[in-house]
C-alpha cells in the first residue's frame, strides 16, 4: 500500500470487505515529524475503520 503510514497498512492489511476495527497507531509507526506536521512525535494515533469494499488492481 503506496503512501499509507506503516501502522495504518499494517491494521487494516489482513481486513475484509464489512469488517470494522479500532487501529491505535504508535508514535514510532506514524507519520513523520516537522514543523509542518500537525501531529506530534509522542501522540498516538486512533482510527475507527470499516472496509466497504475492497479494489485489486492486477498490473
Amino acid at each position: 500500500m503506496e503512501n499509507v503510514e506503516t501502522g495504518f497498512a499494517e491494521g487494516i492489511g489482513d481486513m475484509r470487505p464489512g469488517g470494522k476495527r479500532r487501529i491505535i497507531i504508535p508514535p514510532e509507526l506514524g507519520p513523520p515529524v516537522g514543523p509542518s506536521i500537525f501531529f506530534s512525535a509522542k501522540q498516538f494515533e486512533v482510527f475507527d475503520v470499516e472496509l466497504l469494499d475492497l479494489l485489486v488492481h492486477l498490473d
